[in-house]
């Protein structure tokens, strides 16, 4: 026999449905996925400078160094860019690596 406790223990918490744990697991996999893309695009920055924003363009200034597929590895100091990317790196890639800015500096360009 149970007791009181145990009887509302199995009433709180029942079984989640295999359907959820399939889910579940298949979204921590793509997360995964994400974040392993994510790391393997921030490592092609050799080096970092600062960004700023006029409006609604970019500017990169300072000793910005890429290596990326779709840019050869060189200077982009002075190299002004709306929305979009920098060869294969977007604007949060851009401002998470940036020595004036990161992920919690609040200025809404990584958002």
């Amino acid at each position: 026999m149970s007791t009181p406790e145990e009887q509302y223990r199995a009433q709180q918490a029942p079984e989640p449905s295999r359907a959820f744990i399939e889910t579940q697991r298949r979204m921590s996999e793509l997360s995964a996925e994400r974040r392993a893309a994510r790391d393997e695009r921030r490592s092609k920055v050799l080096s970092a400078g600062t960004l700023r924003r006029r409006g609604r363009t970019v500017i990169l200034e300072g000793d910005w160094k890429l290596a990326t597929d779709k840019l050869p590895t060189g200077d982009l100091s002075g190299m002004e860019f709306r929305g979009g990317k920098v060869g294969d790196l977007t604007l949060k890639d851009l401002h998470a690596l940036a020595s004036n800015h990161g992920p919690k500096c609040r200025c809404g360009l990584g958002s």
